[in-house]
């Protein structure tokens, strides 16, 4: 009897010590959409000399935040409700060049067979979601009829976005949409999948602590630019723009512009800031009409990061 207790005490012994050094592993918990957006920021974010630094102290960066429920407004959304249509950029009433999309509004300009301005609002749960690419396709709701994919076959330039599919991740529809040739611009690869591509991801983890952003974005068009395409020719701009408003629910605003030249950079994104009225100087657009004149003139004027990086 004592042999056999002893043998039981002996190999419960062993037991524990095995299983002290080799604990069963837990299985990771599921990512939330704020923890993928970090975890993309942070991977293009590893060459110190590219990009700035994550902001530590942001409440974006709280883990342990719960993720927003799915917005359910597949089928049912327009791109701006009719007392918001002040987002838009100034343009004369009945302009066959306004394209009216269900998620986005543009306004394309046949001579350069692109658009010069796309506008749409945005906020954090409309960047949740699991919506697959499209393919790109002509948009037929330009008259005077938009690029079409083949034009940019052989060229050396990417389609590039202009309103970026993930901001549409809500909605399949929406992401669908996205992949017009109107919403299409011609960018070298090393801007387009580079420091564009950081600007876009950084939008989208801004707006996860911004009550919404209303996002006015498009090539800078002029005479004399280079072209690419053979049947259609559309103009290869020098630079882009992005201009981000925040219209707070207590009357404040907050805005910060944008503009990149077309290639590869190893700048951080806070030098590419400008004021919007330079913006409006060079593209000949007028961004937001319809604000308080007072508000107008003090956003538009101002180079300033605050409450940004």
């Amino acid at each position: 009897m004592k042999l056999y207790l002893f043998l039981f005490v002996f190999f419960l012994q062993i037991s524990v010590n095995i299983f002290a050094q080799n604990p069963p592993r837990r299985p990771n918990p599921p990512k939330s959409p704020k923890e993928e957006i970090k975890k993309e920021i942070i991977n293009e974010e590893k060459d110190e000399d590219v990009f700035e630094e994550p902001e530590k102290n942001d409440a974006a960066l709280n883990l342990q935040a719960k993720a927003r429920p799915k917005k359910q407004t597949e089928g049912n959304k327009r791109n701006l409700e009719d007392d918001e249509l002040w987002g838009l950029p100034a343009h004369k009433k009945n302009d066959e060049a306004i394209i009216q999309h269900k998620y986005y509004t543009l306004r394309y300009r046949e001579d350069h067979e692109q658009a010069e301005w796309v506008a749409y609002k945005l906020t954090a749960d409309e960047t949740e979601g699991d919506s697959e690419r499209d393919k790109f396709m002509e948009d037929k709701m330009v008259k005077t009829k938009s690029a079409k994919p083949t034009d940019y076959t052989k060229s050396g330039y990417d389609r590039g976005h202009l309103a970026p599919a993930a901001d549409f991740n809500f909605s399949q529809e929406a992401k669908s949409e996205s992949f017009y040739m109107s919403n299409m611009s011609p960018q070298a690869p090393q801007f387009n999948r580079g420091i564009w591509k950081h600007l876009e991801t950084r939008v989208r983890y801004w707006v996860q602590n911004k009550e919404n952003l209303y996002i006015v974005t498009g090539p800078i068009l002029k005479k004399g630019l280079d072209k690419i395409g053979t049947k259609t020719q559309i103009s290869v701009p020098e630079y882009f723009y992005k201009i981000l408003l925040e219209r707070r629910k207590n009357g404040t605003y907050s805005a910060i512009a944008f503009k990149m030249k077309n290639e590869g950079s190893k700048k951080v994104l806070a030098e590419f800031v400008v004021s919007i009225d330079s913006l409006e100087e060079e593209t000949g657009i007028d961004f937001f009409p319809n604000l308080p004149d007072n508000i107008e003139k003090s956003l538009e004027k101002i180079i300033s990061t605050k409450s940004w990086f």
